[in-house]
């Protein structure tokens, strides 16, 4: 579910308060048997590579706290994609890469 573009400033993503909100609203009129969750987040940055920043993972451990709750990245120019998962300690988020089998 997309429902706002998050701010972005510096090449960061921020998700503040009212996104946040305005998600979860729009999560519970769409289905308000409220067996739905939000599984994660994405990102893509053309020219970057796949990693998370300090401040993405700040973010992930802020929104995210869930071990099932993920982060997606995308890079299309180096035709990577991939996604960073809670290790089973809560102590790392590992990377786990995808095989780019479009385009």
């Amino acid at each position: 579910m997309i429902t706002e573009k998050p701010h972005a400033a510096d090449g960061r993503v921020t998700i503040t308060a009212d996104i946040w909100h305005h998600a979860h609203g729009v999560m519970h009129q769409r289905h308000p048997d409220h067996l739905t969750a939000i599984v994660g987040w994405a990102r893509s940055c053309p020219g970057c590579g796949l990693f998370l920043s300090a401040y993405d993972r700040y973010l992930h451990g802020a929104f995210f706290k869930q071990p099932w709750q993920v982060a997606a990245v995308i890079d299309p120019l180096a035709r990577a994609a991939g996604f960073f998962a809670w290790d089973a300690a809560r102590e790392g988020v590992g990377r786990h890469e995808f095989v780019w089998g479009w385009g």
